[in-house]
């Protein structure tokens, strides 16, 4: 039999189960063979991975789109989608929201995505109103989604707010109540206790203590905002019969909390990202570092580090917010600079640079982070690992390639990098998905529109 496409001598990274010796055959998207290294095998085109690592592509369970687009979102499914694919991405999960009913909005954004995307993706419905609460059926059953997010802190909204609707408790009861009613449901929560961190931020503000550093950003959203509003959140959706997912864990504190609810029996998963991992409130970067929950330091980026390997910590996203430098406000304050930056591609290079070849991981942990639990998490069956019938979402590894950052090349219509000038050791060669070719070393070169929309079962 031939193949259309054949990856040959390489060593696929299974999660869950381990490192595999063969060739991979792929048929119309999907794996069709795995064959011992021997075993002759034929395709129209044959990759030679001669011996490198294949991981499963790594799935961003966390992405914001249209930040840099305000007449919609379709150029930053082309632009972001490329800087993902670059780092080895090849599913994403877009977080959307809106004040307005749900559905025109996600019909758009699905006809928009799969025109012009060049990876898989789906969605996070996230709940702000009460008028959401009454479209929850609607929602999951006709688009499939298993996921909705919550944003925690938004209990009685101030001026410049991104809520019209307080999410208080009695709504978060409700809410983490229908989400229990789904197969697969699970509740995404963004963890910060806004009135600790509104009172703190207006003392320093008022005290003028150090308004232009990164680090007035941090002490002003200490650990215990993030901690405490995870503790109540794993409280009722224990109580609810409803998992949830901290979203951007950023502290030893909030992960201590999480490992504890875990013990305790209670359904509780977390994901933390990059910026967690290598930045803290000193880093040279400054504003441009600024983000929600902020980098905090040295010893929260080691303790969310053990966490990984440990397995307390199960999960890695982005938080990708691609933001312009205009917003980032540099020539300002930290006050009126924007939270976010790109960062979708960094997720597979920094854990592979400074966890897997400074020790700290194993390829296996790697490829069950990015690729086999958020697989099992959000219900994404053809996703997350190698095997006869699944997609074939495939990303060739090359551990001793280095490459200094840099956004002449990251193909994110954001140009900078949080990473710009770093050296990392470890990156995605080629990434693949559904059999199709859609990046080769730092060259996009998949096609706008090759991507899909995700549908999940919620029956």
């Amino acid at each position: 039999m031939t193949f259309d496409t054949v990856v040959r001598d390489c060593r696929m990274v299974i999660p869950f189960v381990g490192v595999v010796d063969g060739n991979i055959g792929i048929t119309n998207g999907t794996i069709a063979a795995i064959t011992q290294p021997a075993e002759s095998i034929t395709g129209h085109r044959v990759i030679d991975a001669d011996g490198r690592y294949v991981l499963p592509g790594a799935i961003d369970p966390h992405v914001h789109l249209g930040y840099l687009d305000p007449d919609g979102v379709g150029s930053e499914f082309r632009s972001e989608s490329g800087h993902g694919a670059l780092g080895g991405v090849t599913s994403f999960i877009k977080m959307e929201r809106t004040f307005e009913p749900y559905g025109g909005l996600l019909d758009q954004t699905i006809d928009l995505g799969e025109r012009n995307s060049v990876l898989d993706f789906g969605f996070h419905v996230t709940l702000m109103t009460d008028q959401h609460l009454a479209e929850f059926d609607k929602i999951a059953q006709a688009y499939g989604v298993t996921s909705f997010k919550f944003f925690m802190g938004i209990r009685d909204p101030e001026p410049g707010s991104i809520a019209k609707q307080g999410v208080d408790d009695g709504f978060l009861w409700a809410g983490f109540n229908k989400v229990a009613t789904l197969k697969g449901g699970v509740a995404l929560v963004h963890a910060e206790n806004q009135q600790i961190i509104w009172r703190l931020r207006k003392e320093w503000q008022s005290a003028n203590r150090g308004n232009d550093r990164l680090s007035s950003w941090t002490r002003t959203s200490p650990p215990v905002a993030e901690a405490e509003n995870i503790l109540r959140a794993g409280f009722l959706g224990h109580n609810a019969g409803c998992p949830v997912y901290v979203v951007h864990l950023s502290s030893k504190m909030g992960l201590d909390v999480v490992h504890s609810l875990r013990e305790h029996g209670y359904r509780i998963d977390a994901e933390t990202c990059p910026q967690y991992l290598t930045h803290h409130e000193e880093s040279p970067e400054g504003f441009l570092v600024k983000v929600n929950p902020p980098v905090r330091s040295p010893e929260d980026n080691e303790a969310l580090w053990a966490g990984l390997e440990s397995g307390s910590l199960r999960h890695m996203g982005s938080d990708h917010g691609a933001k312009t430098l205009h917003n980032k406000h540099l020539d300002g304050t930290i006050w009126e600079a924007a939270a976010g930056f790109p960062g979708m591609m960094h997720i597979l290079p920094v854990l592979l640079s400074e966890g897997v070849n400074r020790g700290r991981l194993g390829l296996q942990r790697v490829a069950e982070l990015t690729a086999g639990q958020p697989a099992r998490t959000f219900g994404l069956r053809q996703k997350g690992t190698i095997r006869v019938g699944g997609d074939a979402d495939l990303v060739l590894v090359d551990l001793d390639e280095e490459r200094t950052v840099s956004h002449s090349w990251h193909h994110s219509g954001a140009p900078y990098s949080i990473y710009e000038g770093h050296m990392l050791k470890g990156w995605p060669v080629m990434t693949m998905v559904r059999g199709t070719v859609v990046a080769e070393g730092d060259t996009v070169v998949g096609e706008p529109g090759h991507g899909r929309y995700i549908r999940r079962d919620v029956s």
